[in-house]
């Protein structure tokens, strides 16, 4: 009796833990990997492929639609953001970020990763 309650216990707090994991770990959904992605109106994957760094801002506006976000900083960049997180009200999903960063009118860097925020 006494080990069948520890084994009980022992499930008991395996499946708590799981749990707790399980609520504070954002996950990536291999069957859909955008589910928490907020996208700009009308972007496009293929056209954001087509960005290379060297291109000014006008290359990029002439491809891209219009970011959701763009915003400066101290060190004279500037960023448009493609996308942000919170699509998926049921979980928090990790995100596919896309943004391009500019320096003196010219693309420095081009970025696609996913966030786990």
């Amino acid at each position: 009796m006494k080990r069948r309650c520890v084994r009980l216990a022992a499930a008991g707090s395996a499946v708590l833990v799981a749990l707790w994991l399980l609520c504070h770990c954002e996950l990536y959904c291999r069957l859909w990997p955008s589910i928490d992605t907020v996208y700009a109106k009308e972007y496009s994957e293929e056209a954001f492929l087509k960005l290379r760094v060297g291109m000014s801002v006008q290359d990029v506006n002439a491809i891209m639609c219009p970011p959701l976000t763009s915003a400066g900083s101290r060190d004279g960049e500037t960023v448009y953001c493609y996308t942000r997180d919170g699509s998926c009200a049921l979980w928090d999903f990790a995100w596919l970020a896309r943004y391009v960063i500019f320096k003196d009118g010219r693309v420095v860097e081009v970025v696609s990763t996913v966030y786990y925020d």
